[in-house]
């Protein structure tokens, strides 16, 4: 899969990794991907949350889109994040609007959600 195409598949990917979440938890003894991506994040996993689907640990990567997700459905709730998911689908390549449902770019959204592992 090119780069271009990551943010809106590794979302795909981590909504997965999320409705797995009490089996995926349960193998580092945490509570929730947010406490998860917490020590992910305080590890070193900082940056641009797409380049994490080339990372040599895919593991983390899954983990911290997880987290991703949860903090979208948490602070924005499930049917904006429903609306991003709908949107990507067989859409062109980056073509997922998070401006306009979140009225922020993916970047932006991903920094406020670091902001909230420190």
């Amino acid at each position: 899969m090119k780069p271009r195409r990551r943010p809106i598949w590794c979302c795909f990917e981590g909504l997965a990794t999320w409705i797995s979440g009490e089996y995926w938890l349960s193998l580092y003894d945490a509570p929730s991907f947010q406490a998860r991506a917490r020590e992910l994040y305080n590890a070193g996993y900082r940056g641009n949350l797409a380049s994490f689907a080339n990372s040599a640990n895919s593991m983390a990567a899954y983990e911290m889109w997880a987290g991703f997700v949860e903090y979208l459905a948490r602070t924005y709730g499930w049917d904006k994040f429903n609306e991003l998911y709908a949107n990507g689908r067989g859409r062109a390549p980056g073509s997922a609007n998070y401006r306009g449902i979140y009225g922020k770019s993916f970047q932006e959204l991903y920094t406020e959600w670091y902001a909230t592992l420190r």
